[in-house]
């Protein structure tokens, strides 16, 4: 494992590594260099020594003047520091004389034997305490024998090592100097990096507003203004990043359809606020869940089967499964899901999109019974109309019961008008036309009683009560379409309450508003009844046992209204039952 130093530390070691290494190459190299220099020069005088000994002594070595010879070699190895001993051989190898005086050690006479010629012969001997050249010459051609002088090699080696001594310490002081002068470069190079890597880290905990100084030409920096550049450029890229990121919450927040998206392991990565509202629940709740985790057991297990369909076959699956969201209802919810990849093209993930179909499928059940209404309300009318019909063709009733069957005929038919006009009425709002009204000046009061009047001469099973308003009462509203919705609501009030009971009408001012008010003694609603009353086709009581007509009065009704830019409010409990507030502006509002 790396020892974890500064860059500054790095770099001085770095320096004073290469001055050690490279003065001690140099210092070595200086050594061993001057050692052989002055080995050579060592031998060379070692040598001429000899030879001018030998020349000395050629007269005696002839005679052999033994005590003479002694004599020559003691005052020649006196006279010479460095010379440790003389040996001075016959040609048959005894020894004549020697400088050791009564101590000659015999073992030196076989170490470095002449064996003629004119050559010199030199041997290196380590004698413990220090090295000594033995160097041998001949005497006089080598016929009369030899002459070995030994010479030390101490000096050299104190030369060497002082000289060496000397290197180290000039490789010290260069190494000082090369750390005083190497240390602000270092610093120089080692800041700036150092800053960078502030810089860096602080970028990485998500700062951005970081910037280095550019104060100097050479690539340190050309790499902070690379650095600023680049801090500039992420910043600016991570604010279109989160423009976008937030357009596309924006976007899918706004969406009203539920959608989701997970990763391949399952876990929620997000969703929208249509999705969190479906199930009751938090974003902050939902990322990060599993399906086990929201959905009950069967349909986790579903809901898992069909996103490993998904990422194991690459495509989009569609299936259909029922849910309870948070209002406690069951669903038919359409989930449609898709894959999204990575960068390197593989599944990452699933979006998801929950299609709510259940409005649907209750339209379509509502209008199927919309139709099978219709046809009987149709027949029945139509019945009475035929039979009359065909009774007055065949003359087969008397005079008095001709008219009856006439009026009959009559009232049948305006009940089929009626049902046709509610028809068209309604095929005119779904393509998307308003209702338009044709406003004059309408005394509400006169308006309301004729109704009533209306009423009272065509339903003798009901009591029918009015309450004017006690002041004048006076708006801007189309004086048929306004009639024909308080005789949808009076319409209702009598079909749902019993023979015998009340119809209340009365008028006056709410506010700054018109209000008519209709309240009924009959059966009245429940809460779920009360939500739908104003749906298309929706009747509280769908048995056989229903008041007739197509669920179509109170629709149209508060179109008729809101055309008026009026406002209906309903309430009613079962048993007790409702009262319809119609509100109306005074002033005409385009």
């Amino acid at each position: 494992m790396g020892v974890n130093l500064p860059l500054r530390f790095k770099l001085l070691a770095l320096t004073l590594s290469v001055v050690v290494c490279f003065g001690a190459a140099i210092g070595f190299y200086v050594a061993a260099r001057v050692s052989s220099d002055l080995s050579n020069e060592l031998l060379k005088r070692g040598i001429s020594i000899a030879r001018h000994i030998a020349e000395l002594s050629t007269e005696d070595f002839i005679e052999h003047n033994h005590l003479h010879l002694q004599y020559l070699a003691h005052e020649h190895q006196t006279a010479e520091a460095d010379i440790r001993y003389i040996l001075m051989v016959d040609r048959d190898g005894g020894l004549l004389a020697h400088s050791f005086g009564t101590n000659f050690p015999a073992e030196l006479t076989t170490v470095n034997r002449y064996v003629g010629g004119e050559e010199a012969v030199v041997k290196r001997l380590d004698t413990g305490s220090e090295f000594i050249y033995d160097i041998a010459v001949p005497v006089l051609d080598g016929r009369i024998g030899s002459l070995r002088i030994g010479i030390s090699a101490e000096p050299i080696n104190t030369a060497v090592n002082t000289l060496i001594r000397e290197i180290l310490v000039g490789i010290l002081l260069i190494g000082i100097l090369a750390f005083a002068l190497t240390l602000p470069a270092a610093q120089a190079i080692a800041r700036p990096l150092t800053l960078l890597t502030r810089a860096i880290n602080g970028m990485s905990k998500g700062r951005r507003d970081l910037q280095l100084p550019v104060d100097r030409r050479d690539e340190i920096g050309a790499l902070n203004d690379a650095f600023n550049q680049m801090t500039t450029d992420v910043h600016q890229v991570e604010k279109r990043l989160a423009a976008q990121v937030n357009f596309l919450q924006v976007l899918m927040d706004d969406l009203p359809v539920p959608v989701f998206y997970k990763d391949a392991g399952g876990k929620m990565l997000g969703c929208n606020r249509a999705f969190a509202d479906f199930w009751g629940k938090g974003v902050g709740e939902i990322v990060g869940r599993s399906a086990a985790e929201l959905y009950p057991p069967e349909d986790a297990s579903l809901h898992r089967s069909k996103d490993a369909e998904a990422l194991r076959e690459e495509r989009s699956v569609v299936y259909e499964h029922a849910v309870t969201g948070v209002d406690g209802k069951r669903h038919d919810i359409v989930f449609h899901k898709t894959l999204f990849r990575d960068e390197d093209g593989q599944p990452a993930g699933i979006i998801g999109v929950m299609h709510d179909v259940s409005p649907q499928r209750e339209a379509s059940r509502m209008k199927s019974e919309f139709v099978s209404t219709v046809a009987h309300e149709f027949q029945t009318p139509l019945a009475a109309i035929l039979g009359f019909g065909e009774m007055l063709q065949a003359n087969a009733l008397e005079e008095n019961d001709r008219a009856e069957a006439l009026k009959t005929i009559i009232r049948k038919a305006e009940t089929l008008s009626q049902m046709v006009d509610e028809l068209l009425e309604l095929a005119r709002l779904e393509s998307g036309r308003k209702m338009t009204v044709e406003r004059e000046k309408c005394d509400v009061s006169g308006l309301l009683a004729e109704v009533v009047d209306g009423f009272r001469k065509r339903v003798a099973t009901h009591h029918f009560h009015f309450e004017p308003s006690a002041v004048p009462l006076e708006i801007q509203a189309d004086c048929k379409r306004l009639p024909q919705a308080i005789e949808n609501f009076l319409s209702n009030a009598v079909k749902y309450s019993g023979a015998g009971s009340s119809v209340h009408v009365s008028a006056n001012i709410v506010g700054d508003r018109c209000g008519i008010i209709i309240r009924d003694e009959g059966v009245g609603m429940s809460p779920e009844q009360l939500a739908h009353v104003f749906d298309k086709f929706y009747r509280a009581n769908v048995t056989s046992k229903a008041p007739a007509g197509t669920g179509l009065g109170l629709f149209i009704a508060r179109s008729i209204i809101e055309a008026h830019h009026g406002e209906v409010r309903m309430a009613s409990a079962l048993g007790r039952g409702t009262t319809v507030t119609v509100l109306l502006p005074v002033q005409a509002t385009d």
